[in-house]
């Protein structure tokens, strides 16, 4: 993409035949939520939206991106994604709230620290692998991934927060990197 090619027209909910149903659906449950006010909306071909949200508050941090393609919400922070909803009912605009719901759920959760991301990466700087950090077992949890994750041979891991400077860096140690058992 060139610097020329636009990334995402602004999109403020006044033109609902621009985007699809799915979307139209997902804007309709988001909008009113105040973090998703915080945030701005952009419509992508052939009509999907994008939420990105920079600011907590004053406080800027990592972006959060909120995207109704496909008839999915995807939720993506600190380089870890998930696409919701988790299960479908069979109804699309009750998938619609219980995927909104849970996007919301979620973004909440990182914004408010009990949810962090864990981003693995080889000596080489190549990426592994991401997970969600919830609960009080962070070195339970981290362990078990790097187990996981053991044929990537994983070297560091960050554990992320929506604030850069709250991110830390972790070696793997190699016990970590054993099969459980």
């Amino acid at each position: 993409m060139s610097a020329s090619e636009p990334i995402g027209i602004p999109y403020d909910g006044t033109a609902p035949e621009s985007i699809d149903a799915w979307s139209r659906l997902i804007f309709d449950a988001l909008s009113p939520w105040p973090i998703a006010q915080a945030g701005i909306w952009t419509r992508w071909d052939p009509g999907y939206l994008l939420l990105q949200i920079d600011k907590s508050g004053e406080t800027k941090i990592e972006p959060i991106f909120i995207d109704s393609a496909d008839g999915a919400l995807t939720v993506m922070f600190g380089y870890w994604e998930d696409t919701l909803p988790d299960t479908e009912t069979g109804s699309t605009e009750e998938d619609a709230a219980v995927a909104a719901a849970q996007a919301e759920r979620l973004v909440e959760q990182w914004l408010g620290g009990d949810l962090r991301t864990a981003v693995y990466y080889r000596a080489d700087g190549e990426w592994c692998g991401s997970i969600a950090i919830e609960g009080p077992d962070t070195a339970l949890q981290l362990r078990h991934a790097a187990s996981e994750l053991r044929r990537f041979a994983p070297a560091r891991v960050e554990l992320r927060s929506p604030a850069r400077e709250d991110w830390e860096e972790i070696a793997i140690p190699p016990d970590w990197l054993t099969p459980p058992g």
